[in-house]
């Protein structure tokens, strides 16, 4: 069996980035479950339970897909492709759908473009030969 190839800084990289979204979804769980009571009282048009929901849901799964693509699981490239998907898809959708209309609405263009942008430097990063040898994809 060969040995496993040195992590290449494009992985550490992208899993910096699930670290990132990982934490920011488990505080959005927190933030809302220590303010429930006052956001409870809010004319939300979701109940505060769907974003702890939500957020739970998204940071246990960018706990599982972080510990894959730092150990070089073979199963971690097509799952974070999958999530990255999802989760971009999920934030323009929750915006879309459950904001209230008003003048914050006017980021959608930012949006959709940044999230596109991490789209490709995920998928990117996947596809260089480096990271393709990391993950065992140059191995099967």
């Amino acid at each position: 069996m060969a040995e496993k190839p040195k992590r290449p800084f494009a992985v550490t990289c992208l899993a910096a980035l699930v670290l990132t979204f990982t934490g920011m979804q488990i505080l959005r769980a927190w933030a809302m479950l220590s303010n429930w009571d006052f956001l409870s009282d809010l004319p939300l048009s979701v109940p505060p339970i769907f974003f702890v929901v939500s957020g739970l849901f998204w940071g246990g799964l960018g706990l599982w897909l972080l510990r894959g693509v730092w150990i070089g699981k073979a199963w971690a490239p097509k799952w974070t492709a999958w999530t990255a998907i999802g989760f971009a898809a999920f934030g323009l959708l929750d915006r879309a759908i459950l904001q209230a209309k008003g003048p914050q609405n006017v980021t959608w263009p930012f949006d959709s473009f940044l999230a596109i942008t991490l789209l490709a430097l995920v998928f990117a990063g996947l596809a260089l030969p480096r990271v393709r040898a990391y993950f065992g994809a140059d191995h099967e």
